[in-house]
């Protein structure tokens, strides 16, 4: 079975109640489905490139910052 993937918008609280709720449905332990489903969060948030580009924009802000 995939694993569900976080609809751009989708609250996170939402996400990963429907997650959740999805692999224990088709088997998993609730453990084991939380792990799943907040380690697809955190791996569609690391491949966001809004991220990404915060992220860095924060870290050059802040090596700026330091380098004065």
């Amino acid at each position: 079975m995939p694993i569900p993937e976080r609809e751009k918008g989708e609250p996170k609280d939402k996400f990963l109640s429907d997650c959740i709720a999805e692999l224990v449905t088709s088997g998993h332990e609730n453990d084991q489905a939380a792990a799943i489903c907040y380690q697809q969060m955190d791996i569609q948030l690391m491949n966001s490139k809004e991220y990404r580009r915060d992220l860095t924009m924060s870290v050059t802000k802040k090596l700026k910052q330091l380098y004065k």
